[in-house]
């Protein structure tokens, strides 16, 4: 009995010991079998997928979640399947929170792999490929320092995604104030995205007062902006962004949001960018700057929105939004002021009788009383209505404008035409020059408006 069982046992033993490994092909590791040597089976689908080992990641998750969800206990771990392979996951410093998820090979440069399974890559002037998944909101790209043998993934804001694909609202701050908030608005609606209101706010709102104060005040000078920092980068950004940035208006209300979208000086990246600007905010005038940098300037007459995309100065892509006050709105022959904003007693009333008339564009700024609106068409800057009077009189004998059409000479052409339709031709004034041209104008009701036209702006000034 003893020898039959010890028969069974050398039969049972044999039978489990002589199955052989199997050493074709390298093929992918099942059960105890050995790692795959073939790294392109990592990866899979057409456009940006993680690999399957790490795919139950989920990006934003705390670090004990997305331990659990892989089984592992480290942010370093070594590949089961793939020979040479490991992962790396990183989180946020302070919530830690999944941020990146590296896939690092030994043997094998990535980019032919990458580009095999998902088309070619966006190129950097350093070098550096980048795939972008628009759909999922997952990006893969291969840093510099990694010589093509690490790539790292994360989540990042596409220009539809954030800004939405069509029209002139931003999607990412829908729902909230923006353009037209005050400071207080803004952080009470932003909390810690408006990321260095603590150190600054204070100054900002100190910027207000100081320039309502001061007759001598000037407004480029003082702290007027704040940065916005959204959460997940973008474009090439391989980090959280950093410059955008939202600019408040000497009467203490946002005048505009500044982006940066980085594009790691590819010429390709650019191209795309520019082609969804056309597409969401429709047909563009497209200027050249005083240094050679373009820009693209889209307008919404009907709710006086506007972007401004400036491109080709480097690598990045910048894209300001605002409000505007159309300058054929503001020159409208059918108002009954030469300006629409004119109050009734302009000019000739006393500032006090201006102020009840607008209160909410009057700004004292240290007895050199103005009104405030939003800039026209070709300027950022906001459009100030000087009111003038003489020293020791309360009432106003004329009020002064500035219209700009930086680096568009074709906009100073349609402010002459606007003007004459309002107020008859132009008569040259006798100090008139190719230069620097000076022009006589009258009102129906015989107030003399003079104007000048000098390079890339227009002045008039409307007497009593």
């Amino acid at each position: 009995m003893l020898r039959k069982a010890l028969v069974c046992l050398v039969v049972v033993v044999a039978a489990c010991g002589g199955k052989k490994e199997d050493k074709g092909g390298g093929g992918t590791k099942t059960g105890g079998g050995a790692k795959s040597a073939d790294v392109s089976t990592l990866f899979s689908g057409s456009t940006v997928t993680l690999p399957a080992e790490v795919a139950a990641a989920q990006f934003g998750a705390t670090e004990a979640e997305v331990k659990k969800a892989l089984s592992v206990d480290s942010t370093y771990v070594s590949s089961k399947t793939h020979d040479g392979v490991s992962y790396d996951l990183d989180y946020t410093r302070e919530e830690k929170k999944l941020e990146k998820v590296s896939v690092s090979s030994t043997k094998v440069e990535l980019e032919p792999l990458l580009t095999k399974q998902w088309g070619p890559p966006i190129k950097t002037k350093k070098g550096e490929a980048y795939w972008f998944d628009e759909k999922s909101g997952l990006r893969a790209f291969l840093p510099d320092y990694a010589k093509g043998k690490r790539v790292t993934f994360t989540r990042y804001d596409s220009l539809a995604g954030l800004l939405g694909p069509s029209g002139f609202d931003l999607a990412f701050a829908k729902d909230k104030p923006l353009v037209g908030a005050t400071i207080d608005e803004l952080k009470a609606a932003w909390g810690g995205k408006l990321c260095d209101f603590d150190k600054e706010g204070a100054n900002v709102k100190a910027s207000f007062e100081e320039y309502r104060k001061e007759a001598l005040g000037l407004w480029h000078d003082k702290k007027k902006q704040l940065r916005l920092c959204l959460a997940l980068p973008r474009g090439t950004e391989q980090y959280t962004p950093f410059g955008d940035t939202v600019t408040f208006g000497r009467m203490g209300k946002v005048n505009e949001v500044v982006f940066s979208f980085p594009t790691g000086g590819s010429p390709e990246l650019e191209k795309q960018m520019l082609a969804f600007f056309d597409t969401k905010y429709g047909k563009a005038t497209e200027l050249t700057d005083g240094s050679g940098g373009k820009e693209r300037w889209y307008f919404d007459p009907a709710t006086k929105r506007r972007a401004i995309v400036m491109f080709g100065r480097g690598e990045n892509v910048v894209l300001a939004v605002s409000s505007y006050y159309p300058i054929a709105e503001m020159l409208a022959a059918d108002t009954p002021g030469v300006i629409a904003v004119a109050t009734k007693s302009m000019p000739g009333g006393t500032a006090e009788q201006i102020e009840k008339e607008d209160p909410e564009h009057f700004n004292p700024h240290g007895g050199l009383e103005e009104l405030v609106y939003p800039g026209t068409d070709w300027v950022r800057q906001e459009t100030e209505v000087d009111l003038q009077n003489y020293e020791g009189e309360k009432a106003t004998y004329a009020y002064t404008v500035t219209f700009h059409h930086s680096h568009n000479e074709a906009a100073g052409d349609a402010v002459m035409a606007l003007l004459e339709a309002k107020l008859g031709p132009a008569k040259k004034a006798s100090n008139w020059t190719e230069t620097d041209q000076y022009y006589d104008f009258k009102t129906k009701a015989g107030k003399k408006v003079e104007a000048r036209r000098t390079s890339q702006q227009w002045w008039l000034r409307v007497n009593k």
